[in-house]
Order: structure tokens, then C-alpha cells, then sequence
């Protein structure tokens, strides 16, 4: 109550024109608010899984948006049959600036990663949480333990409440006896690590517009992803990347296998990746659609 006491008084003083909710469908307080103050207001999603009891309160909240925008088809698919058709909804996947995700630009290494050049670099980005499917990734570093010439590199947070989880993975790593996975802590720039590793693996159990996978396709990487969100929308199996039905460890371990022995299909992969990024995923184009969307709203509301 107190949160939305503040937010209303600094938005009131403030005059907004609009007010745009992202974070997900838990973010109530800003729609609240809104309507308190009969300000336009857009519900951005940008997930597709979330617990009973968030969804139901979600319901509950769904009429009062002016507008949605849907970080892609399949959050639209998974919370549609809570929205009223009459609210209008747009699509607007996560993006990446290909001009500054470019390979061929110089990138300072500030942070100084220790990653071997004399091996073939595995790596994700992902904060460390159930749903991303880390333990997937442990599975498939078992296989190739024996093969000194491959490592799988995990950067991102331990966020508190998975600390636990976090311990059963090292716990898992210890008892496999495994020297090619290691976990290294999320860094700002995460340029330098998509330049310096050879295939992006994304296991995770659940995405929308996974904005790592599009970082690392705009930086010409192969990319091993499931089969979730958006991504078969850009990654054509076989054609700029390789897509695993239900996150099998087989088909991740035999995705692998092809790319480790095809150095050509890896950077054949890369290249017609970031095309794809530069044609489907740019900055510059959606932020212009987002910009034609705040002004229908604010204008309609006039």
C-alpha cells in the first residue's frame, strides 16, 4: 500500500503521459496506479511460465491495461486466455544492438576472463535457477569429461533464494569428478565471453525472447538452443543453428558432437545467425515500433 501511496504521489507531481509496466505479470503496482490516476498504461509481458497463484492474480488485474505488448508469441499464447480481445496487444520481441554485439568490433577484455583458447569453449548466459537447466548442462559435461580438448563455461548470479539449488549443482559436479564445467559470476560487458567461446548452449526449460541467445547470435556464435519461446522463430535448425526437442541430453550431446567436428558449420551457423538478428532482432527497428505504439495510446486518450 505504502509503494503505491509513493508511486502515485511522485507520478502525479511528475505528469506523466503514459505509463509502461515491464517486469512481468507480478508488477501490479504500476497498473494500480494507474488507473488511480487515469493514465494511459501498456502491461508489458515478457515470460511464459509463472506459478497458479501469480496467474489467477494476474486474471484479476487483466481488463485494466489500455494496451499489452508481448515479448513474443508465446507469452501472448500462454496469458491470452486471461486478456479481454478488446485490449489491444502488440509483439515486441527483446532485441540486440547489432552495432555494438558485433564480433568484428574491438572489445576490451577489462574483466580479464580465463578462458583457454586451446580448447573448444561451451558457454551460457543464464542466472543460476531450475528453469534455465543448468543440470542439463552438468549431464552433458559428464559425457565429454574425458576429452581435454572441450570446457562448458556458466556465467551469471547465484540469486539468494537458489542457493540451495546452486549447492546440489556443485555437489552433483564433485561426485561426477568433473574439471570441465566451472561457474563464473555475471560480468557487465558480456561481450568479451561471447567472443571468446565457440558454441552457445541455452537449455532452459522455459523462454519468451531470450535476449542471450539473440547477444550471442549478433556475435556470429553457433547456437545449441531448446526448442522454447521464440527461438524457433529465428533459428532455423540446420540452417544458422541447431534446435533440441524437450531439452533431450542426447540430442544435445549429438548437436555437439556435429559442431565439434565441423568448424565450418560453426561459423557458417554464426554468420547467417547474425543476419538474422540484423534483419529480425535490431534495436533500432522495434524501438520505433514501440515509439508508434506510446503515441496511438496517448493520443487515443486525449
Amino acid at each position: 500500500i505504502y509503494e503505491v501511496f509513493f508511486l502515485a504521489k511522485y507520478i502525479s507531481k511528475e505528469r506523466f503521459d503514459l505509463i509502461h509496466v515491464s517486469g512481468g505479470v507480478w508488477q501490479v503496482k504500476g497498473i494500480i496506479v494507474a488507473k488511480i490516476l487515469r493514465i494511459p498504461v501498456v502491461w508489458h509481458i515478457n515470460d511464459t511460465f509463472m506459478p497458479k497463484i501469480i496467474r489467477l492474480l494476474f486474471k484479476w488485474f487483466s481488463s485494466l491495461p489500455d494496451a499489452y505488448v508481448f515479448a513474443s508469441s508465446k507469452s501472448k499464447d500462454y496469458y491470452g486466455r486471461y486478456i479481454n480481445a478488446n485490449i489491444p496487444s502488440y509483439i515486441i520481441p527483446a532485441t540486440v544492438d547489432t552495432s555494438k554485439f558485433d564480433p568484428h568490433t574491438k572489445i576490451e577484455n577489462k574483466e580479464k576472463l580465463k578462458i583457454s583458447k586451446k580448447k573448444l569453449t561451451v558457454g551460457t548466459v543464464a542466472n543460476i535457477s531450475p528453469v534455465k537447466g543448468i543440470d542439463k548442462i552438468i549431464e552433458v559435461a559428464n559425457y565429454f569429461k574425458d576429452n581435454d580438448d572441450i570446457e562448458f563455461i556458466i556465467i551469471g548470479q547465484v540469486p539468494k533464494t537458489q542457493s540451495k539449488y546452486f549447492n546440489r549443482l556443485s555437489k552433483r559436479i564433485k561426485t561426477y569428478n568433473l574439471k570441465n564445467i566451472h561457474f563464473k559470476n555475471f560480468k557487465e560487458d558480456i561481450r568479451p565471453f561471447l567472443r571468446i567461446i565457440d558454441i552457445y548452449l541455452c537449455t532452459s526449460y522455459a523462454e519468451s525472447s531470450p535476449i542471450s541467445i539473440w547477444e550471442a547470435m549478433s556475435m556470429e556464435k553457433a547456437i545449441i538452443s531448446n526448442n522454447v519461446g521464440d527461438v524457433p522463430k529465428y533459428i532455423q535448425n540446420n540452417h544458422n543453428g541447431i534446435l533440441i526437442n524437450k531439452n533431450e541430453t542426447n540430442e544435445i550431446i549429438n548437436g555437439l558432437k556435429f559442431l565439434i567436428k565441423n568448424k565450418e558449420k560453426r561459423k557458417s551457423y554464426g554468420i547467417k545467425a547474425r543476419e538474422t538478428c540484423k534483419k529480425n532482432l535490431e534495436t533500432r527497428i522495434f524501438a520505433d515500433h514501440q515509439l508508434q505504439v506510446f503515441e496511438k495510446l496517448v493520443i487515443n486518450k486525449r
